[in-house]
């Protein structure tokens, strides 16, 4: 396994239980990948990462692999907090809102408000029609993914109101712009994980839980079960692969397998030097680029939104895209999650890290009042500045990307099997995608060596 985060440790998981030898190497010091979790002094932990799963995938029991592998490994889920209003900071105003009340909009709002929700429904229905297991199959998939999600809106939605929340409602999903991602590559990922809606909503969707302790402690329960097997600070160099077998080139490690299961993002994997090269991966690490996101996490010694009847929950047309109240299960101390995504973490990341901060502590006040802008401790994660990373959530499959590669996206080239959330059929991007790709890819190898 070339890398340790949910899809490979998934993996190595299942090819152990078979009685085959697993050996997993990660160029960190940690498992987890792209979960990434810090503990704070009160024994808290903060999720810096992935850390929203949900008990079913919209109406079918598919999407819920991560809540599955975190009972086996002892690692309980508990429902993300949702009760009171939403905020949205829009064009100057600070606008509550409940997801059935929403007179507070200014009524010059109302034609974009019905157009947003027409071309969610409209990007529903596609999303329906292409499917996320061979899209490129579909009648009319190259002009579909030929344009981009932003040509698409510019082209068919009359209102600039109408253009901007479908952009503010986007980013965040892809962590993309739209202007950058094709109109298939939104169908595919909004096929793998429900609806428009659902990928946005809390209670029964996308953000529905969270794990207590947070989810890297299930990636370190899977690796600690595994053992010696587990080699960090191994970042590999060269692969070498024939019909005999794979040989791999780590810091310090080599290994002779019959088989690999590359659990690294098309990008990450391009760094590493094949022999011989695989021509379509090369294309695929230059056509599906990585999301790009920024977190900064605000502590306050309680939750006081809730007092006010806000759910902690905002999103704004600033630097700052989104923000959720990502507070301890016991509720007792409180913790805002802000989000830049797409072009806009580009901008935070090149600032200076108090003029990042400030931004964040603006937008927090200006949504919650002047108590959010001190909190007691601010904690961040810059994914892009991650070189293990280098991107945070969602990744971007550019105009031609699914139509022309997506066939190779996940399927084996001999010896060498691929994995990864990106990989995933169902719960594209999410940590149960992550464990479902590496499941995937175990039981290609297990067919593969006559024991699946």
């Amino acid at each position: 396994m070339l890398g340790a985060g949910l899809a490979g440790l998934a993996a190595a998981r299942e090819i152990a239980a078979a009685g085959r030898t697993a050996i997993v190497l990660e160029a960190r010091d940690r498992v987890g990948g792209r979960v990434h979790d810090h503990r704070l002094p009160s024994g808290d932990v903060v999720e810096l990462g992935g850390q929203y799963c949900t008990p079913a995938h919209y109406g079918t029991v598919a999407n819920h692999a991560i809540l599955e592998l975190a009972a086996q490994v002892g690692v309980e889920a508990f429902p993300a907090h949702d009760r009171g209003a939403k905020v949205l900071l829009w064009r100057g105003r600070t606008i509550r809102y409940s997801g059935r009340h929403r007179r507070a909009l200014p009524v010059t709002a109302v034609p974009g408000m019905v157009e947003f929700a027409l071309a969610r429904r409209r990007l529903d229905r596609l999303a329906r029609r292409v499917g996320s297991a061979a899209p490129w199959a579909v009648p009319g998939a190259c002009r579909i993914d030929a344009q981009t999600l932003g040509a698409w809106a510019d082209r068919t939605m009359l209102t600039r109101t109408g253009r901007e929340l479908l952009r503010l409602a986007a980013e965040p999903i892809y962590a993309a712009d739209p202007a950058e991602l094709s109109r298939m590559h939104a169908a595919v990922y909004l096929a793998a994980n429900g609806t428009f809606r659902a990928m946005l909503g809390t209670s029964g969707a996308a953000q529905s839980h969270r794990l207590c302790g947070g989810p890297q402690g299930v990636a370190e329960r899977v690796a600690a079960a595994l053992g010696e097997a587990v080699h960090l600070r191994q970042p590999v160099a060269h692969v070498s692969w024939s019909s005999a077998g794979v040989r791999v080139q780590a810091a310090t490690v080599r290994v002779h397998a019959r088989c690999a299961i590359v659990a690294m993002t098309p990008p990450l994997a391009s760094q590493i030097r094949w022999e011989p090269v695989v021509p379509v991966r090369d294309q695929l690490a230059q056509r599906m680029a990585h999301g790009q996101a920024v977190k900064v996490v605000a502590l306050y010694d309680r939750p006081f939104w809730r007092d006010a009847g806000l759910s902690g929950q905002a999103a704004t047309d600033g630097l700052v895209r989104v923000v959720l109240d990502v507070s301890p299960d016991h509720g007792r101390s409180g913790a805002l999650a802000a989000y830049a995504v797409g072009r806009d973490a580009l901008t935070m990341s090149m600032l200076p890290a108090a003029e990042r901060r400030a931004v964040v502590m603006r937008a927090l006040a200006a949504i919650f009042g002047s108590c959010a802008g001190t909190p007691e401790q601010v904690v961040e994660y810059d994914w892009l500045r991650d070189p293990w990373a280098q991107g945070g959530h969602g990744f971007c499959g550019v105009p031609g990307a699914w139509s022309r590669l997506g066939p190779w996206l996940r399927a084996p080239t001999g010896p060498l099997h691929w994995a990864g959330t990106e990989t995933a059929q169902v719960g594209m991007g999410s940590m149960s995608g992550a464990v479902l790709s590496g499941r995937r890819a175990a039981g290609e190898v297990l067919r593969a060596l006559g024991g699946g």
